[in-house]
């Protein structure tokens, strides 16, 4: 189990670490044209998928080693994560961001990074899910129709995200030592 668990995390570390080095500098010149912020926005909404993906199989290799998979069966992947860090005793502080990193997955992969629904049906503004160029910022807010592009920092913002909760996961998962024998009190 704790080779699933091990497998599970480095996936999510090379996708992160992959998604934040896949931009090349040719390509980013391509936001300006038409059809090249067409394919470009959908492929970085793929990549967001695959993060996500990777996340949700480090959920449950977590959730499996601490017992308590049955009881992760919420939907998206920002319900999972609040209800395993719920159950290990953990606050959870990046509920939001994967919300509105899953709304701008979508905006980017279906609409070609056109904003075309707010945060809620009453809303005419989406968040997104990374900090507008500063650290420490909230997530930027735009109004419908906006077409959404993202920079090599927001690229790199999000893979340090997604890595950041896979390597907090593991963490909080103690795992036995090879060649040590450990007698609890």
């Amino acid at each position: 189990m704790t080779d699933r668990l091990h497998q599970a995390h480095e996936t999510l570390s090379t996708g992160a670490r992959f998604f934040a080095t896949w931009l090349s500098p040719s390509a980013a010149s391509l936001t300006q044209e038409g059809v090249a912020h067409e394919y470009r926005s959908r492929a970085i909404g793929n990549g967001l998928r695959e993060l996500d993906r990777f996340l949700n199989i480090l959920l449950d290799e977590v959730a499996l080693h601490h017992g308590v998979a049955r009881a992760l069966r919420a939907r998206g992947t920002a319900r999972r994560l609040r209800g395993l860090r719920q159950l290990l005793g953990v606050a959870d502080r990046d509920h939001d961001r994967l919300v509105a990193l899953g709304r701008s997955r979508a905006c980017l992969f279906h609409c070609s990074g056109t904003v075309r629904s707010g945060d809620r049906r009453d809303l005419t503004t989406m968040t997104l899910g990374w900090p507008d160029g500063v650290a420490g910022m909230p997530p930027r807010r735009v109004p419908l129709g906006v077409r959404v592009s993202l920079g090599r920092g927001d690229i790199e913002s999000i893979a340090k995200f997604y890595s950041g909760i896979g390597d907090e996961l593991m963490q909080l998962t103690p795992l036995p030592v090879h060649g040590e024998i450990r007698i609890s009190a």
